[in-house]
């Protein structure tokens, strides 16, 4: 995984002539020097994007592991595009399945936060339903429609406009709550619950 490599350590990077920077780069006939300077601002830049990246996914998720399966080289390998469940582990399947109804978590409804803390629960060391919760991931990552994730670029869109562009990421997010909260009630039509108030009152006095 990307986040096991020590990206910012020289001793893992090619040579920088050995890097690509596309072909303006390459056919490029100016000085060496210069060309030399241009190539590691490209390298610093990828650095700075690798780090970014990492800080804005989270890799290390069980969720985002099992998502492997999606690469490019599995899926051409006939040796490791096989079906979602071996063979030889329908039984075990089956078998976590069955014991599942002894740790449901009724608290839960969003089916990816319940999946997640079923993929956690271990007996000692072990994971108690590595078999279920595998399957349960990759039958989540097959396409459906993408008209839910549309709508909210499009309500991204309409909030941070020209005149609004500096809104930090945690701005956008709240006001995506609270539009999602409000569910087309005016400002006048909502009633704040007691919950509400007393988060609001604990992260503010």
């Amino acid at each position: 995984m990307v986040y096991e490599i020590d990206y910012q350590n020289p001793r893992n990077f090619l040579p920088i002539d050995d890097m690509y920077f596309g072909t303006s780069i390459a056919v490029s006939k100016i000085d060496k020097n210069i060309l030399h300077s241009i190539k590691v601002k490209c390298l610093d830049f990828y650095l700075e994007s690798t780090k970014q990246i990492l800080l804005r996914f989270p890799l290390k998720n069980s969720a985002i592991e099992k998502l492997k399966f999606l690469d490019p080289v599995c899926v051409k390998s006939k040796e490791k595009h096989t079906n979602l469940v071996h063979p030889e582990e329908l039984q075990d399947l089956d078998n976590e399945w069955r014991l599942l109804k002894n740790y449901l978590l009724d608290d839960i409804e969003n089916d990816v936060l319940f999946w997640k803390e079923i993929a956690n629960v271990k007996i000692g060391d072990s994971l108690k339903f590595p078999n279920l919760t595998k399957f349960v991931f990759q039958v989540l990552c097959l396409p459906h429609s993408s008209a839910a994730v549309e709508r909210i670029f499009s309500q991204i869109n309409l909030i941070k406009t020209q005149f609004r562009n500096r809104l930090k990421t945690e701005t956008i997010e709240g006001l995506l709550y609270t539009k999602s909260f409000m569910e087309n009630k005016t400002c006048y039509e909502f009633t704040l619950n007691k919950n509400v108030s007393k988060k609001l009152v604990f992260m503010y006095f």
